[in-house]
């Protein structure tokens, strides 16, 4: 008789195994790439606001000009539609193409170039994107990343200055 017991719980057992196999889903939490998430969060900024008439266009142009790893993740994204409007991304370097532009992200930059960029795009109707900056002047988001402890993976979180966003003409 106590044989039969473990054998008929057992075989329970076994059977719930194989019915948790067959129908449960397993969910695998995917990893991404820091710049992944940052593109994604600038796909997010450019759907929150709305560019004054000079910038209307068919496209929504956005120039990273420094930093190619950022650049990738955004150009792996271009043609995803936005309001209607496919998202095109450049790496120009060019201040007249900065100023046409929608949205331009500002990364492995030094200092007294990012202030110098800043300040020419002005006024200009482009929403410009920092990441770390050491400065809130003539800056609209910026992008912070904080390593957490033991794990060296970063914490991504934006800071909004909503007094540049009126000054560059933009609503959100």
């Amino acid at each position: 008789m106590f044989l039969f017991i473990h054998r008929t719980l057992f075989v329970r057992v076994i059977v719930l195994i194989a019915y948790t196999l067959v129908f449960c889903q397993f969910t695998v939490a995917q990893e991404y790439a820091e710049s992944q998430v940052k593109a994604v969060l600038v796909t997010q900024f450019i759907k929150n606001i709305t560019w004054p008439q000079n910038k209307s266009s068919d496209t929504y142009s956005v120039i990273v000009p420094y930093d190619d790893e950022m650049h990738s993740a955004l150009a792996s994204l271009e043609g995803e539609r936005i309001k209607g409007k496919p998202l095109n991304v450049s790496n120009t370097k060019d201040l007249q193409a900065m100023h046409t532009a929608h949205l331009v992200y500002l990364s492995n930059v030094d200092s007294r170039q990012k202030r110098r960029l800043l300040e020419r795009l002005r006024g200009k109707g482009v929403l410009v994107v920092t990441e770390n900056s050491d400065t809130r002047y003539n800056v609209m988001v910026d992008i912070v990343t904080q390593t957490t402890d033991e794990t060296n993976r970063g914490r991504i979180s934006f800071q909004i200055n909503l007094a540049q966003h009126s000054l560059r003409r933009l609503d959100h």
